[in-house]
């Protein structure tokens, strides 16, 4: 691997871990602090350390996805690594769904907000965005083992 790819990679990191501190503070860094969020009349709490690394992989899934665009999907490692960001993402999307199914079963259906208006549509977001993501994931691959069988890995 080029030393051009290491910078790449640290920056990303570094980059992904800096905006996780901006938009959660420098307090979610210590090891007992929660992130919290609530959606609808739900409330979650969870570790701020998941919430950070949320935030580092679609960091590295937008850095190296414009990375790739831009190359033409010629450098195998930005190929292998938006790989691994796609899957990682795909991960934390299935999660959002499980969040998403548990918070309907917790709103009912006798609240002012019915389930089936917002949650059907956030669901059918969700499941279209990772069809997406498996499309590109297809495509990255093939286009990376055609570059493997041409030429060495770098």
């Amino acid at each position: 691997m080029k030393k051009k790819e290491w910078y790449y990679l640290l920056g990303t990191l570094s980059g992904g871990i800096g905006l996780g501190i901006l938009l959660l503070g420098t307090e979610s860094l210590k090891a007992n602090s929660h992130t919290a969020f609530n959606l609808y009349d739900t409330y979650y709490d969870f570790p701020s350390f998941y919430a950070h690394i949320a935030i580092v992989v679609l960091s590295f899934f937008v850095i190296y996805l414009g990375r790739m665009v831009y190359n033409n999907f010629r450098i195998t490692v930005v190929n292998l690594v938006f790989i691994a960001a796609t899957i990682l993402m795909m991960t934390l999307i299935c999660g959002l769904t499980t969040i998403l199914k548990d918070a309907v079963q917790a709103v009912g259906q006798t609240d002012i907000m019915s389930g089936e208006d917002w949650s059907g549509n956030l669901h059918n977001l969700l499941t279209i965005s990772q069809g997406v993501l498996l499309s590109l994931l297809g495509i990255s691959g093939i286009k990376t083992l055609k570059l493997l069988n041409t030429r060495y890995f770098y």
